[in-house]
């Protein structure tokens, strides 16, 4: 027995996409799966990504200002992460 087999709690198999296996026991397989009706909600979160101004402004058509509100946006992600990571 290898060291990582010692320490080993489960071993985990798939694809996101596709089928999740624990301990050789499929959990769930697309191929299996009964897809039920879904249904669009009447609202919108207001974090929902159809608010965002670079994505509002690709469907405008306007690309060139699309690329600079999504660099502003990454710009000050990153900045907020950099913030987060001194405390």
């Amino acid at each position: 027995m290898t060291v990582d087999e010692k320490y080993m709690l489960a071993k985990l198999e798939g694809e996101w996409t596709r089928f999740l296996n624990i301990d050789d026991v499929c959990y769930w397989n697309i191929d299996e799966e009964k897809l039920g009706k879904f249904e669009r909600q009447s609202f919108v979160l207001p974090s929902d990504s159809h608010y965002r101004e670079d994505i509002i402004l690709y469907k405008m058509g306007l690309e060139e200002q699309a690329s600079e509100a999504k660099f502003y946006l990454e710009e000050n992600q990153r900045k907020d992460e950099a913030e987060r990571r001194k405390k």
